[in-house]
Parts: structure tokens; sequence; C-alpha cells
């Protein structure tokens, strides 16, 4: 098994200074990663009665989910964090932060379980708030009204893919707000 290059935490904070992410960007990556290890601790749960094993590199998961946004302030955001986190070494949050988009959840092309965490956690959660589907869904659209059909077509395929990740799971998710 090949190491796999994992930030700490003093490590993505000097990524967000270099990165230059706003502080209120950086409460939602924060909020977002909580989320995260809330699923992947409810995997964990369930793993112990559960006869499929699902392994989850839960500290993949929360560095890609507190620097999926570390870039929110440019243009192609995630493919822009994506290219910096790779040539600051870390090719696997990369390819993390670079499918946290919701076309990857329609086209149905996250492959691992980390990229289905991190990018249905972050369709949960407003600014730093943890949201249903549907709260993030009609924010998004009466933000960016004039987009509202094409966000209102997200609803579905992020609830099917909440469905897939939390199924017989999500009683051990506390969703604080």
């Amino acid at each position: 098994m090949s190491h796999i290059a994992i930030p700490d935490d003093a490590t993505i904070q000097t990524l967000w200074q270099k990165y230059e992410t706003p502080p209120n960007v950086i409460r939602h990556c924060q909020t977002v990663a909580r989320l995260v290890e809330q699923v992947c601790a409810a995997y964990e749960h369930a793993n112990v009665s559960d006869a499929t094993l699902v392994v989850i590199n839960t500290p993949l998961a929360r560095a890609a989910a507190l620097l999926h946004d570390a870039k929110r302030h440019q243009p192609h955001h995630a493919a822009a964090a994506a290219n910096s986190l790779e040539q600051d070494g870390y090719p696997e949050v990369a390819n993390i932060v670079r499918h946290h988009d919701f076309r990857y959840i329609v086209s149905k092309s996250l492959k691992t379980i980390e990229e289905k965490i991190v990018n249905y956690a972050d369709k949960r959660v407003i600014h730093d708030q943890i949201v249903t589907v549907n709260e993030r869904i009609d924010d998004l659209k009466q933000r960016y009204a004039n987009n509202a059909k094409r966000i209102e077509s997200y609803r579905e395929p992020v609830k099917t893919l909440e469905r897939e990740l939390l199924d017989e799971k999500e009683s051990y998710i506390r969703l604080d707000r």
C-alpha cells in the first residue's frame, strides 16, 4: 500500500494562508469537515454489525473537506485548489477537492467513498450551518435565481447520494444545527 500524503491541521492552516482563504470560507470548510467526521463515524459504527465492511480514510476525507473551498474566491475554485494541492504534494486530497461539484453527483462519477462523503457534506452546509439537502437547494435557488431550474435538477441526485451514504446509518449522525 502506498503512502498517502495528508496535511495535518498546522499544515492546513498554512495552506489557507498561502491560498488566501477568507475566514468565512474557513468556517464553512470546518463545518463541512465536522459533518464528514460524523458520516465517517456512522460508517465505523455500522461496520461493527454490518456484513459489508466499508473502509474509509477519515483523515483524508477530513483534510479534503477542510481544503475543498480553499480557493473559493477564484474562478473554477475546485480545479484551482486541486491544482495547488497537487503542486504542494497532496494529490489524493486534490482529487477529492477537484470532484466536489454537483455535476459529479449528477453524473454519478464519484469513485471513492471519500469523494462521495465530502461532496455530500458540502451540499449539507450553508455558510457554516448544517442544513437539510432541501434547505441547501432552496438557498441556492434563491441566491442564484437565474439558474434555479438547473439547481433544482440537483435535488434528487443529491438525495439519492444521501440515501446511498446514510441508509440505516443516519441515526448515528448528530445533525447539529
